[in-house]
């Protein structure tokens, strides 16, 4: 099950509760369960948060990744190691 279902599926349970909460306006059950439920729209939007910066979490909410399917990109090379690149190449005889 990907983030989108899960997402999906706490988005309906909202809504279930909303409608509770508008037929029976005295009863504090759906008023609960928004609380509990919104609880869990924040911890999925911390978890993307962490992991759009960079974070790599491996453990049970791995799974809510939305890019957990991307592949890793190699780092960057820092300057030394592009102009010793570069001057390789010079003496090899390859042009600028």
């Amino acid at each position: 099950m990907n983030a989108d279902r899960v997402s999906l599926i706490i988005y309906g349970f909202e809504l279930n509760n909303a409608l509770l909460l508008i037929r029976t306006p005295n009863s504090p059950d759906p008023v609960y369960g928004l609380a509990g439920l919104l609880l869990a729209v924040y911890g999925i939007g911390l978890v993307r948060a962490w992991q759009l910066l960079g974070v790599h979490r491996h453990g049970l909410l791995d799974w809510l990744s939305p890019l957990r399917d991307v592949p890793a990109r190699a780092p960057i090379s820092n300057t030394k190691q592009s102009e010793a690149k570069v001057n390789a190449s010079q003496k090899d005889g390859e042009p600028k």
